[in-house]
């Protein structure tokens, strides 16, 4: 009996952040277009291999990303009785996780010259010489990190109660 041949593809993964969990999606068919059902693919994401089931011709992994910047990623379908084997490999990038740790503000009074102060972090390591646009409610100010990822804004108070800062 002669094999089908079969063709694997993944779909594109974009915006990936360290941490986060995202989804692998593929599909699976043969020569004829025809999806590949109760078989396993397996996905290998640099070193690491799952298997995955395919149901429908489609596949899908709910990975943790625990891998900065470039990452490599084969899907592998080793073929069986009815059909030949394929794989197919891609990459993505991955974005580190931005934090900002901003420092309290005591009580102050409208007209009063604040510092508003922050440490930029990337994967817990500072964000050096970099500029930050900050946010006091709706009026945005641009700055930039020092040489270990702080910054400091003056701001004068205009308006009494909660100001937000992001």
């Amino acid at each position: 009996i002669e094999k089908l041949n079969t063709s694997i593809m993944v779909e594109e993964i974009e915006n990936a952040v360290m941490g986060d969990i995202i989804r692998i999606n593929g599909h699976l068919s043969d020569e004829n277009g025809d999806e590949l059902n109760d078989v396993t693919v397996f996905l290998t994401i640099n070193q690491d291999s799952y298997e995955v089931p395919v149901f429908t011709g489609n596949f899908t992994l709910e990975y943790h990303v625990t891998t900065p910047n470039l990452n490599n990623l084969t899907a592998t379908f080793n073929g069986n009785s009815t059909y030949n084997p394929t794989n197919s490999s891609t990459t993505f990038n991955v974005k580190s996780k931005t934090t900002f740790l901003f420092y309290n503000i005591n009580s102050v009074d409208v007209g009063d010259v604040v510092k508003i102060s922050a440490k930029l972090l990337s994967d817990g390591n500072p964000v050096v010489r970099q500029n930050v646009d900050v946010k006091v409610n709706n009026e945005s100010y641009t700055t930039r990190t020092s040489t270990t990822g702080y910054f400091t804004i003056d701001y004068v108070a205009q308006n009494e109660g909660v100001n937000n800062v992001s």
